[in-house]
């Protein structure tokens, strides 16, 4: 319903509002696993305009996966980070770290092939798995999302 209700314009709107609302979509699986869900000050004053429901069904995918592999661990992190130098999105958690060889394999789910369809490279972004120190900072899962390069 997200999808079909918002796809159709692109809109304004914050990382503080995006990380509020998935605060309140996963409000009880945060309360009951103890999850430290946060972002950067960069990331919660980022502005996108696009169409929300890209961004949010993607954030969604990725923090709900993070609360799965998250289970085993004990002081639970989901930390969002914007860099203004690279304009890279990181969204890292202490969860299980992903196979070196399932880095690529894992967004198999988000290629489309509607006609109207929307994904991440169809409003300019791209998103990958990293386990390069340089970005998965807190040795868990971590997905950059970037500036889509054809």
């Amino acid at each position: 319903p997200l999808y079909r209700m918002s796809r159709r314009q692109k809109k304004t709107f914050t990382g503080l509002e995006l990380l509020k609302s998935l605060n309140l979509f996963f409000a009880s699986k945060i309360r009951d696993l103890e999850v430290n869900f946060d972002a950067n000050d960069n990331f919660k004053n980022y502005t996108f305009f696009t169409f929300e429901s890209v961004i949010y069904s993607t954030f969604i995918n990725i923090i709900n996966n993070a609360l799965y592999w998250l289970i085993p661990v004990s002081n639970r992190k989901i930390y969002i980070e914007y860099s203004m130098d690279t304009e890279e999105i990181l969204v890292m958690n202490n969860g299980e770290k992903i196979a070196d060889k399932l880095l690529e394999d894992i967004f198999t789910l988000f290629f489309t092939r509607k006609s109207n369809g929307k994904n991440l490279n169809s409003i300019g972004l791209d998103i990958i798995a990293s386990n390069d120190k340089e970005y998965n900072k807190l040795n868990g899962a971590c997905f950059v999302i970037k500036p889509y390069k054809k």
